[in-house]
């Protein structure tokens, strides 16, 4: 019998670079659905998002997908989002964000970032090696997104296997 999971549908996300404005120019919402596969009439499978439960199971996968309306009246220029992966969780690897958006990682719970792939260095024996970081130790994402024009919507998505 599989063992469910309480996962918090909470997720962090922090806009940098925006402090110049008074207000707040970006609506955010952040949803997350279950990932299911269905097999259609003719045995061809599809995937479907769901309504994300209250208690998952161990190796459910979860889609998010940070929404951002551009509130202004003019486009917005070099915004950054951030996500932390939720606890319980480890990123799958997959994303994906509107066209011309960079990403980075973090392996460091978001103090540095990089692109993928992340190499970090560990000692073993006394030498110094360096290692290719695995999407699954990722803790943290951001989403440089080089416009938002007035009033769109930017939609980022991240996938996670729940442990």
């Amino acid at each position: 019998m599989r063992k469910l999971v309480a996962l918090p549908i909470m997720v962090f996300f922090v806009l940098i670079g925006l402090a110049a404005y008074a207000a707040d120019p970006l609506d955010l919402k952040m949803a997350g659905f279950l990932v299911t596969t269905a097999v259609d009439q003719d045995g061809n499978k599809m995937e479907k998002l769901e309504a994300l439960p209250e208690k998952v199971q161990p190796g459910d996968i979860i889609e998010y997908v940070l929404s951002s309306l551009n509130k202004e009246d003019a486009s917005l220029h070099h915004v950054t989002l951030s996500a932390k992966m939720p606890e319980g969780t480890v990123y799958t690897g997959s994303q994906k964000c509107p066209e011309g958006t960079s990403v980075v990682y973090s392996i460091d719970k978001g103090k540095t970032f990089s692109a993928g792939p992340i190499k970090y260095v560990v000692i073993e024996d006394g030498k110094e090696i360096e290692k290719t970081a695995t999407p699954d130790m990722y803790t943290n994402m951001q989403w440089l997104i080089k416009e938002i024009k007035s009033k769109d919507v930017a939609k980022c998505h991240y996938r996670v296997t729940v442990k």
